[in-house]
C-alpha cells in the first residue's frame, strides 16, 4: 500500500514550482537548470520512496496500521 504525497495550491492544484522529493535526494549542482525539469534529481537507490518525475509526487510505501490509523511515521 503507498500513500501518494504533492504539493498542492489553494484551488487544489498541482503547484507549479513546488515538489517534495524522497529524503536524501541529491542533486549535482552543475546538472541545474532553470527550466524546471527534475531529471536531474539523484534519487538515494535504498529509499523505499518512488519518485515520479512527471506527477512531480512521491509514492511512500505505508504499513496497514499506518493506514488504519491514518499517520505516516
Amino acid at each position: 500500500m503507498y500513500l501518494a504525497i504533492a504539493v498542492m495550491t489553494m484551488d487544489n492544484e498541482s503547484h507549479p514550482s513546488k515538489v517534495i522529493v524522497p529524503a536524501k535526494t541529491r542533486v549535482d549542482p552543475a546538472d541545474l537548470s532553470h527550466d524546471n525539469k527534475l531529471h536531474y534529481l539523484q534519487v538515494d537507490e535504498n529509499s523505499t520512496d518512488y519518485f515520479e518525475a512527471d506527477s512531480r509526487r512521491i509514492y511512500s510505501i505505508i504499513s496497514s496500521e499506518e493506514h488504519a490509523a491514518q499517520c505516516k511515521e
